[in-house]
C-alpha cells in the first residue's frame, strides 16, 4: 500500500473560509475583525469569509488574535465571539429489532457529570464555549437550526446509534427542561477575549523512551512553530505534518525500526506505540482544524 500527499488539493481551496458568527444573546452585538464591523441580531448567525492568515476579533472592548486555515474539507465552524454555552447534547436510537433496549452504557459513554440540587448526576450534554467551535472536533448531526428527527434511517451500522445535536444554551434549558435537574450548574468560560489561551503544541505528552521518536516530535513542534509564526502556507504546511506522521505510523518506517520490538527484540515498545498513537491524534487535530488562537 502507498500513500501519497495530495498537494494538488491546494487547487480545490476557496478564497476564504467561512465562519458562522453566531450571537446567542437576547440582543444584538457588534464585532470588529481586522478593520471591518458587523451587527449580528439577537440570536442569529451571519456567515462571515476570512481569507487564509492572521486576523484580529474584537468584541466588548476586548480583543484576540487567529489563524485561519481555509481547509478542503468543507465543515462548520461556528465563531463564538460572546463565548457563550453552547450544548452538544446526546440523542439515542435503537433499531426497532432489537431485543435488548437497554442504553446504560452507551448513556455512560456520551454522558458528563454536573453538579445540581440533588448532587452529581450524569447528562448526555456536553458544553462547548470556546472561540471556535469545529464540527470536525466536535461532530453534531442536528445543527443549532435544525430539528431533531425522530426516527433515522436503517442504513447505518450497529444496534444502537448516537446522534448529536447542538444548541444555543438558553434553547437547551428550554427545549429539555422537564430533564436537567433543579439548580444543575453548567460551566462558563468566564475569561475576556484577551484572555483566551493560544493553541500550544502539546510536545510533553508526544514523549517516549524511544530517543528517536523524540526527536521527531521535536521536529513536528518545531515545524508547527514555523507555520503559525508565517501561515502563509499553513494547509500545505500542516497537511504536510499530518502525512509525515502517518507515514512512520508503518511497520517498516523509520521510528519502527528504530522503536519497535520486531527490529530491536527484548525492547518493550509499548510506550513508543502509545506516543505515536498520541502524535497522530494531534496532528490529525491540526489537519481538521481551521482557526487557532494564536499570541
Amino acid at each position: 500500500m502507498s500513500i501519497i500527499l495530495c498537494t494538488s488539493c491546494i487547487d480545490n481551496l476557496g478564497p476564504g473560509w467561512e465562519y458562522q458568527v453566531d450571537n446567542p444573546l437576547d440582543k444584538e452585538i457588534v464585532i470588529k475583525i481586522d478593520k471591518k464591523e458587523y451587527t449580528i441580531p439577537a440570536q442569529t448567525t451571519q456567515n462571515i469569509e476570512l481569507g487564509q492568515g492572521k486576523h484580529t476579533l474584537t468584541y466588548d472592548g476586548s480583543s484576540v488574535n487567529f489563524v485561519t486555515k481555509v481547509n478542503s474539507n468543507k465543515s462548520v465552524t461556528i465563531m463564538n465571539p460572546t463565548l457563550s454555552n453552547y450544548m452538544l447534547h446526546a440523542n439515542f436510537y435503537i433499531r426497532t429489532n432489537v431485543k435488548n433496549k437497554d442504553i446504560s452504557a452507551v448513556f455512560d459513554a456520551n454522558s458528563y457529570e454536573y453538579n445540581s440540587d440533588i448532587g452529581t448526576v450524569k447528562l448526555p450534554v456536553r458544553v462547548l464555549n470556546t472561540l471556535f467551535i469545529e464540527k470536525r472536533h466536535t461532530n453534531w448531526s442536528f445543527g443549532l437550526e435544525d430539528d431533531v428527527k425522530e426516527k433515522v434511517g436503517s442504513s447505518y451500522p450497529g444496534k444502537k446509534k448516537v446522534f448529536h445535536k447542538l444548541y444555543r444554551e438558553a434553547q437547551y434549558m428550554k427545549d429539555l427542561a422537564e430533564e436537567i435537574p433543579a439548580g444543575t450548574v453548567f460551566p462558563v468560560n468566564s475569561k475576556k477575549l484577551s484572555e483566551q489561551p493560544p493553541y500550544v503544541f502539546p510536545i510533553e505528552s508526544l514523549m517516549s523512551d524511544c530517543d528517536a521518536a523524540n526527536e521527531f516530535a521535536k521536529n513536528l513542534e518545531s515545524r508547527w512553530k514555523k507555520t503559525i509564526a508565517d501561515p502563509s502556507d499553513i494547509f500545505q504546511e500542516v497537511a504536510a505534518l499530518g502525512f509525515d506522521t502517518t507515514v512512520e505510523q508503518g511497520q517498516q518506517s523509520k521510528l519502527a525500526k528504530a522503536c519497535s520490538t520486531q527490529f530491536n527484540p527484548g525492547r518493550d515498545d509499548k510506550p513508543f506505540k502509545e506516543a505515536m498513537k498520541r502524535m497522530s491524534r494531534v496532528t490529525k487535530y491540526l489537519v481538521d482544524a481551521s482557526s487557532f488562537i494564536v499570541e
